[in-house]
């Protein structure tokens, strides 16, 4: 939407009164704000879009990449339960937070929350429980 606005000049000249008309655009002005909300980060309430995702027993509420879990009366964001994941290769580049090795029948295994993963080129891949 433009605006514009109207400047009347009146000019005084020794023989008299001119008037002068000029018309200036104004574009109007959009403002954009993105919020990024990182781990940890608390809110009372959560929008109104969200997907709820129940991922080994918990449940997450899932908005524009961002997770969330109840805390109190609110909501805390938290990493992605699924570490994140090359969606081209199914390989997850970074293993969750709190992860343990684990080792069975010679092999290493990388172990956090009740989902193994094993370590392939450049990242991990989710394998089924080894024991």
């Amino acid at each position: 939407m433009k605006t514009y606005q109207s400047l009347q000049l009146l000019l005084a000249t020794g023989l008299g009164l001119s008037a002068v008309s000029c018309v200036v655009e104004t574009p109007a002005v959009t403002t954009t704000t993105v919020e990024t909300y990182r781990p940890g980060y608390y809110t009372r309430t959560i929008p109104g879009q969200y997907e709820t995702r129940v991922v080994r027993g918990n449940r997450y509420y899932y908005h524009n990449n961002v997770y969330y879990r109840p805390q109190g009366e609110g909501y805390v964001v938290v990493d992605s339960p699924y570490g994140t994941v090359a969606a081209s290769t199914g390989i997850v580049r970074t293993l969750p937070s709190g992860y343990r090795v684990v080792e069975r029948g010679g092999h290493r295994y990388y172990l956090a929350g009740d989902t193994y993963y094993r370590s392939e080129g450049d990242g991990y891949v989710i394998v089924r429980d080894p024991f």
